[in-house]
């Protein structure tokens, strides 16, 4: 999976929230780490088949398909860590414990540390 530029993509944002989708790249953007976006889990799990895939996926497990896709894109790809965002997330309705919760709305620094602190140290130049 790559972005525009054929770089591989860092992260692959799922959000059908077009607005949202878009703010969460651009946040990422401004700190250097390569995104790619995709309206909805079909599209998404598509682009995790296409080469290198990401490290991260930001997902909102209240979207259609939500929590399902980022269960079965976590097997197909056992490296694959995962951030949720939503604003509606029942207590309920427990996430696995490999996901992190990062609940709407958010600050974008505290959505660029909850992402950035599932991504390898960059090297120094």
């Amino acid at each position: 999976m790559t972005q525009e530029s054929g770089r591989p993509a860092d992260v692959l944002i799922v959000e059908d929230d077009r607005l949202m989708r878009t703010l969460m790249g651009e946040i990422l953007a401004r700190a250097g780490i390569r995104a790619a976006e995709a309206g909805d889990a079909d599209s998404a799990m598509r682009m995790l088949g296409e080469g290198p895939g990401p490290r991260v996926l930001v997902t909102d497990p209240g979207m259609s398909g939500g929590a399902p896709f980022a269960g079965a894109a976590q097997r197909r790809w056992p490296g694959l860590r995962v951030v949720m965002t939503s604003g509606s997330w029942a207590e309920a309705e427990p996430l696995p414990t490999a996901f992190r919760l990062l609940p709407k709305p958010f600050r974008p620094s505290v959505f660029l540390r909850e992402v950035g602190a599932l991504l390898p140290p960059r090297p120094e130049a």
